[in-house]
């Protein structure tokens, strides 16, 4: 969904919140609550204007990599640099899997404080080590 200036996350909950609660389709508040709480933003583009005419020029050395995109002097924004960014999905994929090794190693370090914990030994009633 792209959101016209301006640009807040506010704004865009706003339309999802219409476009899904007000219809009807999602009908529980704790499941819109579930959903909003994972939007996040995945792209935007940002101009900053100069005092003259740019000449049109694309730079597209990073998009592949950082997934970000450079025009100057469109006919949209003719005294404008115009960055446009979008959050590539490899670097997406690489954050879940940082989130989902740190919560493996939170584990694995509380069962290794189990493991070094000492014991005490239980004896039953005829002094047996259980």
């Amino acid at each position: 969904m792209w959101i016209k200036k301006p640009q807040t996350m506010a704004r865009v909950k706003r339309f999802l919140c219409i476009a899904f609660f007000e219809s009807g389709l999602i009908y529980s508040s704790v499941l819109l609550d579930a959903f909003l709480a994972k939007v996040h933003w995945k792209g935007a583009h940002n101009v900053f204007t100069t005092n003259e005419r740019l000449p049109y020029n694309v730079i597209t050395n990073y998009q592949k990599s950082h997934g970000i995109k450079i025009v100057t002097g469109d006919c949209s924004h003719p005294t404008g640099i115009e960055v446009q960014w979008v959050y590539p999905d490899w670097l997406e994929r690489l954050e879940l899997m940082q989130q989902h090794n740190i919560k493996t190693l939170e584990y694995l370090s509380k069962f290794m404080e189990e493991l070094s914990t000492p014991k005490t030994l239980r004896k039953d009633a005829s002094g047996m080590v259980v």
